[in-house]
């Protein structure tokens, strides 16, 4: 992990995605001594404990690039992610639509007559 201190101070959105970054490394780090020895030694303060911690900073960066006019790069990738987040919490997966095509299919067909826009 990096040292904060090494980090320009006048590059606050560094400063504040190293944090977030770190955090996110004990967070996987801390999920996967718990799943293989049943418990973990990484402190809970190091981590998130939910996703309302994770957005937080997430949401400060959108709302600062808004307000010093950087709207078009908020509303960009940073915007989708947090909706992703929001959605999906910290379940990201890979998941590869190749897999299982016929599936694919089934899936799509039934999302679009849910929301009945056709078959």
């Amino acid at each position: 992990m990096q040292n904060i201190v090494s980090i320009p101070l006048n590059e606050p959105y560094r400063v504040i995605l190293s944090d977030v970054r770190d955090k996110l490394y004990s967070t996987r780090e801390r999920a996967r001594q718990l799943l293989a020895n049943g418990s973990f030694e990484i402190l809970e303060e190091t981590t998130f404990t939910n996703i309302e911690q994770f957005l937080e900073p997430l949401e400060l960066c959108y709302r600062s690039l808004c307000a010093c006019g950087d709207r078009s790069i908020a509303d960009g990738s940073l915007l989708d992610f947090l909706w992703q987040v929001s959605t999906f919490g910290f379940s990201f997966v890979r998941l590869d639509i190749h897999q299982q095509s016929d599936r694919q299919t089934d899936v799509m067909d039934a999302i679009t007559n849910h929301l009945e826009i056709g078959s």
